[in-house]
C-alpha cells in the first residue's frame, strides 16, 4: 500500500465517524505503555484477517479531528 492509498483508508475510517473491528479511535497518545500494549493485544486478536489501526488525535465523545501535538 503506498501512502496516497494509506491517507484515503485512514481518512475513510475517520469519515465513519465509528470504531470498527480493525480500528480503534484515541484522544491523545498512551500515558502508560501498558494500555499502549493492550490495545495492541487487542487489535492483534481481532477477527479481522487485515492490517489494524489505532488511529491518535480523534475525539472520545464526538469524534471531532483534534491531531497531535508534534511534540508529543
Amino acid at each position: 500500500m503506498n501512502n496516497i492509498e494509506f491517507e484515503w483508508e485512514i481518512a475513510e475510517l475517520i469519515g465513519r465517524r465509528r470504531e470498527g473491528e480493525y480500528w480503534d479511535f484515541k484522544q491523545q497518545w498512551y500515558l502508560y505503555n501498558t494500555d499502549l500494549l493492550h490495545d495492541i493485544i487487542c487489535m492483534a486478536n481481532s477477527p479481522a484477517n487485515r492490517d489494524c489501526y489505532i488511529i491518535i488525535g480523534i475525539e472520545d465523545e464526538t469524534l471531532k479531528v483534534l491531531g497531535v501535538d508534534a511534540n508529543s
